[in-house]
């Protein structure tokens, strides 16, 4: 992978950030379990999971590129080949998420700390997350991946 590879994702990573900040921040507004009296700050719990969310997806993305250059060694390498692996990876950490904070009875990770976003989870608020935020979010890693590969190929005259 090249350098300005790098801070060409990163850049859109900040801006995945700013997407997934927003869009979160719409959808969960009206959530009683995130907006109750003596709770965390709302924006700031909606900040800090796009983050985490947001960071996930560049692992995706620079995990997609590694595979795609691991494979153009024995195969044709091909303009778009790390867009369906960093969408798969993305995509599965996505839908994973809830199961993962969720560790059973009641109980979720991270509670009572700094990093709690329970209240994203919980009733049907994790229906929602699971059909449909978690594949906008697979779409949007989808968009942004060929958006990175799009800018990559126009940097190095390959359009």
């Amino acid at each position: 992978m090249r350098p300005t590879e790098h801070a060409v994702r990163g850049i859109f990573a900040g801006c995945y950030w700013i997407v997934v900040f927003v869009g979160m921040y719409l959808f969960y507004r009206d959530d009683s379990f995130c907006m109750r009296p003596g709770s965390r700050n709302y924006a700031w719990m909606t900040a800090q999971l796009a983050l985490g969310l947001a960071a996930w997806d560049f692992v995706a993305s620079v995990a997609g590129s590694v595979i795609a250059s691991a494979f153009a060694k024995w195969f044709i390498k091909l303009p778009w080949s790390s867009v369906i692996p960093a969408t798969l990876i993305a995509g599965f950490g996505f839908f994973y998420l809830p199961f993962w904070i969720y560790k059973g009875y009641g109980i979720f990770r991270f509670q009572n700390t700094w990093a709690d976003v329970r209240c994203f989870f919980t009733e049907g608020y994790l229906l929602g997350f699971l059909f449909f935020l978690a594949p906008l979010l697979t779409l949007t890693s989808f968009l942004r991946e060929l958006l990175v590969v799009r800018s990559q190929r126009r940097r190095f005259g390959q359009v």
